[in-house]
């Protein structure tokens, strides 16, 4: 991952958003958002991977489902307040549920620039199974106000099923921080 990981918000309907990351030239994110009442939604997302494996490669193009719709946070939350979360990415044999839970950890003042931000700060603790195993653990600072995601901090371990019957492990653990409110057209 890069030093710069340009990311857009683009509005996508009432209350509703989808933010794009791109972590390098061969790993992008993306995520729908929507406001309802006084929670934030997880509408899903996709995620597109290039892997090297020097003799091939593999290219992974995988859409997130959260049935029902993933609460990522749930505004007024006192700090300690879990629930549960559930999404399955990919279809048929190649499918990975992740399951687990969220906790509200509280708000936190964040600087973002020269700029102090109130934000709320969620973990989601979570385990994936199926066609990927293993564990991970997400943080997410969201503006009070207007719920962007200031700052993502996250750890995981998967264990896929690769050829000749050999386990490949992917590790990936990272950081983002936005650096400027001000918007780019």
């Amino acid at each position: 991952m890069g030093p710069t990981m340009p990311a857009t918000v683009t509005r996508d309907g009432p209350g509703c958003w989808t933010f794009r990351i791109a972590y390098t030239s061969a790993h992008w994110q993306s995520w729908r958002y929507c406001r309802r009442d006084r929670r934030l939604l997880d509408l899903g997302g996709h995620v597109s991977q290039r892997f090297d494996f020097t003799v091939f490669h593999y290219d992974s193009q995988v859409t997130s489902i959260c049935d029902p719709v993933d609460v990522v946070l749930i505004v007024g939350a006192e700090p300690g307040t879990t629930w549960s979360q559930s999404c399955t990415s990919g279809k048929g044999s190649g499918a990975a549920h992740q399951a687990g839970r969220a906790t509200f950890v509280g708000t936190e003042r964040l600087h973002v620039g020269d700029t102090t931000v109130a934000c709320d700060h969620v973990r989601w603790t979570r385990t994936t199974t199926g066609a990927q195993t293993g564990p991970s653990t997400d943080e997410y600072w969201f503006a009070t106000d207007t719920f962007l995601p200031i700052r993502r901090v996250w750890s995981l371990t998967q264990h896929t099923a690769g050829p000749g019957g050999v386990t490949v492990t992917y590790e990936e653990h990272g950081r983002w921080d936005l650096t400027t409110l001000e918007p780019r057209r």
